[in-house]
């Protein structure tokens, strides 16, 4: 496992709070891809760009497998998948292929919030490379983007309601303020 908790320079509060947010963000390496063979994703892969467009989110998307009420997704991340939270259900993404970041963050319901009703806590972000697998908790909000140099590949495993624009998803604007790599 890569260790991703934060150094004792950035303070003993700021490594407080990012050790009790990766207790409600679990990352930790596989290569096992969700049960699904690699050669079935070479696959699936070959087809992106045929894959179905998610505009909300900004990604390509392709359902892979069904399993107990949620769907494994290959979803390709050209630049960014924007930053959104699901209020009901947790999300699981592993990547397949690709390097990125993952910025991430509690949020909180304000009726005053630019988005309308929740409001970013605080911004952490960690490094994506192939074979990292990571669970973001409901309630936290989330972006991915790709480092650039080639497409982010990810299987997300979630409830079909996550993905649609009418289902459990609500969208933020941009993750900002200030942020520090774990």
């Amino acid at each position: 496992m890569r260790d991703i908790s934060p150094s004792a320079s950035q303070g003993p509060d700021r490594k407080a709070r990012f050790e009790a947010e990766l207790a409600n963000l679990t990352k930790h390496r596989a290569r096992d891809f969700m049960g699904i063979a690699e050669d079935i994703l070479e696959t699936a892969l070959t087809g992106a760009l045929s894959f179905e467009i998610n505009s909300s989110l900004s990604v390509f998307c392709h359902p892979l497998k069904q399993e107990a009420g949620k769907t494994v997704y290959m979803v390709v991340v050209p630049s960014e998948m924007r930053a959104h939270l699901h209020l009901k259900g947790d999300e699981d993404y592993a990547v397949y292929k690709g390097q990125g970041r993952l910025r991430f963050g509690p949020t909180f319901e304000d009726p005053s919030a630019s988005n309308g009703s929740h409001k970013v806590q605080e911004v952490f972000f960690l490094a994506l490379n192939p074979g990292d697998h990571y669970t973001v908790r409901a309630g936290y909000a989330h972006e991915v983007v790709s480092d650039g140099k080639l497409p982010l590949v990810l299987l997300v495993r979630c409830s079909p309601e996550q993905l649609a624009a009418y289902g459990d998803r609500v969208m933020l604007g941009p993750l900002t303020g200030e942020t520090r790599e774990y």
